[in-house]
C-alpha cells in the first residue's frame, strides 16, 4: 500500500493496475478519482474502487469516477450522508454489496449501458424516486433499493433476477 494525493492504493504490479483503497481527506466536498496514479516510474491503471473507500465520508458531495473503471466495491460509499452526485462510467459491470446504503441525499443515479449486477442492499436509504435499468442489468440483488424514495421503475428486458424484497419499504 501507498498512499498518493490523499488516495491509498493496492498496486499491482503484474497487471499495472492500482485500486484506491482508502481516501484520507476528511474535508473534501467534491472528488475526481484519476484513471491512472503514477507511482515508483510506473502508470497504473485504475480499474476498480476498493471496498470502503469513501464509507462514512461526512462532506463528500459529488465524485466522478472515471473511464476504465469496471467495479465498485462494497460499501464503497456507504454512509457518505452528504453524496448527492455519482457520475458513473460506461465502463461500470458491477456495483458491490451496500456500495450507497445511507446516501441519505443522493436523489439521482445513472446506471450505464454495460452494468450487468447491482448487489445487495446497494442503494438502501436514499431519496432515488426514478431508476432505468439499462438492457444489459441482468442481476439486481436482494434488498437493492431498500427504503429508497423508489417511485418509477423501468426494467429491461436482460433482467434475469431480482433478489428478496429489492424494492421493500419503497413507494413502488
Amino acid at each position: 500500500m501507498q498512499t498518493v494525493e490523499d488516495i491509498t492504493y493496492l498496486f499491482d504490479s503484474r497487471k499495472k493496475t492500482a485500486v484506491p483503497y482508502r481516501y484520507l481527506n476528511e474535508t473534501a466536498t467534491e472528488v475526481n478519482i484519476p484513471s491512472s496514479v503514477y507511482h515508483k516510474r510506473i502508470d497504473y491503471q485504475i480499474t476498480e474502487l476498493g471496498e470502503r473507500l469513501f464509507e462514512n465520508h461526512q462532506y463528500i458531495t459529488k465524485v466522478t469516477i472515471p473511464e476504465g473503471v469496471s467495479t465498485i466495491g462494497n460499501f464503497c460509499f456507504a454512509s457518505c450522508p452528504s453524496l448527492t452526485a455519482v457520475a458513473l462510467p460506461g465502463t461500470i459491470k458491477r456495483i458491490g454489496s451496500e456500495s450507497f446504503r445511507g446516501c441519505h441525499n443522493l436523489t439521482i443515479i445513472n446506471l450505464p449501458e454495460g452494468l450487468v449486477s447491482i448487489g445487495w442492499y446497494s442503494f438502501g436509504h436514499t431519496k432515488i424516486k426514478s431508476i432505468q435499468f439499462p438492457s444489459t442489468v441482468s442481476i439486481i440483488g436482494g434488498a437493492a433499493f431498500w427504503y429508497a424514495e423508489v417511485e418509477e421503475v423501468s426494467f429491461s428486458k436482460g433482467l434475469y433476477q431480482i433478489g428478496s424484497q429489492a424494492f421493500y419499504g419503497s413507494r413502488i
